[in-house]
């Protein structure tokens, strides 16, 4: 089950789109609180209160941010933030904890993925605010960050080949598995990344010699490199 809230003042023009995923109902009107207090008439809000309606969201929907509440029972905070990141890598995620606040939870979530951690047990608006607005700015950072380097002709043809692939037998593999399946959703992710792997190999000519591409902030990327 999902809703949208509006709230009828505003303290910022900046439109934000925002989804909050979280079980526990108490905690998700807690957020709420802390969000329309500084963000009112410019939050367009979707609250959900499982990881699955979440992620099939995130398919129909994009957001700005993501915030997503306590572990959900049957997943890991690792699994669940790598889950809704793949479904919406462009987004700023916020992971918070309040009900057994402890510190290895949140740096899972950072490790797995998440722009910022915060502990909403006891926390003030403004500090609630910050805490979005570092992860909004991490995003764009990411975003932004790069570095030109060559990309030749036979590298842009080799990855074309390994994504027309991946596509290919995730195409086959949803034909295993009927519409309501829990694991045709993680195929259908598969595929959707695959989608947007190819539509960004198409931006990149052949003919330009160098472009840009983003750096891999990844230990494992970093230690293979060079």
């Amino acid at each position: 089950m999902s809703y949208s809230m509006i709230s009828p003042s505003s303290q910022s023009s900046r439109h934000i789109s925002v989804l909050l995923v979280d079980p526990d109902k108490d905690y998700a009107l807690k957020a709420q609180s802390l969000l329309f207090t500084h963000y009112s008439e410019s939050l367009d809000l979707t609250v959900i209160h499982s990881l699955h309606d979440g992620i099939a969201h995130l398919c129909t929907h994009p957001v700005r941010l993501i915030l997503m509440g306590p572990v959900f029972s049957d997943h890991r905070v690792s699994d669940a933030v790598k889950a809704l990141r793949l479904a919406a890598p462009s987004s700023a995620f916020l992971v918070y904890d309040g009900v057994t606040p402890g510190e290895s939870f949140l740096l899972d979530a950072l490790r797995a993925g998440a722009h910022e951690v915060t502990d909403i047990s006891d926390i003030t608006p403004n500090t609630f605010h910050l805490a979005i607005e570092r992860a909004l700015a991490r995003t764009w950072q990411s975003a932004t960050a790069g570095t030109t380097v060559p990309v030749a002709p036979k590298v842009i043809h080799d990855l074309n080949n390994a994504v027309t692939a991946i596509n290919g037998f995730g195409d086959i593999l949803l034909t295993h598995f009927q519409a309501d399946s829990r694991n045709r959703v993680c195929i259908e992710q598969i595929t959707k990344a695959g989608a947007r792997a190819a539509a960004l190999l198409k931006t990149l000519s052949p003919h330009t010699a160098r472009t840009t591409i983003p750096q891999c902030e990844d230990e494992h990327c970093a230690s293979h490199s060079g």
